[in-house]
């Protein structure tokens, strides 16, 4: 039997599809729920469920802390978090696809399978 999740563990995730892609907009974990590897799980889930269909699965990974704050791409802290965002993501085949604009953190992409 699947483990059901609390209803409060995602407090929010976003999502778009198209034809041939799917969006992974955006995923945050709850704090008390954190480092358990519940992200990693969710977006293998949502790859899953929304997936099919689709040649591609793109995500644009962005430590949610810094969310609003300009001017942080720069800082130690937001490096050292994106940096994590991106070793726990790697699992699931994602690489760097680019990026849309200067300056802002790259797009990452893998195959649907």
């Amino acid at each position: 039997m699947a483990k059901k999740w609390p209803s409060n563990l995602l407090s929010s995730i976003g999502i778009s599809e198209s034809r041939n892609v799917l969006v992974l907009d955006w995923i945050k974990i709850e704090p008390p729920f954190r480092g358990w590897g519940l992200g990693r799980k969710a977006l293998a889930r949502m790859i899953k469920k929304y997936g099919p269909g689709c040649t591609l699965v793109i995500m644009k990974p962005f430590p949610l802390q810094f969310e609003g704050v300009l001017g942080t791409y720069d800082s130690a802290e937001f490096v050292a978090a994106y940096r994590k965002l991106i070793r726990f993501y790697a699992p699931l085949g994602f690489s760097n696809v680019g990026t849309i604009r200067d300056g802002e953190p790259p797009i990452y992409a893998r195959e649907s399978k």
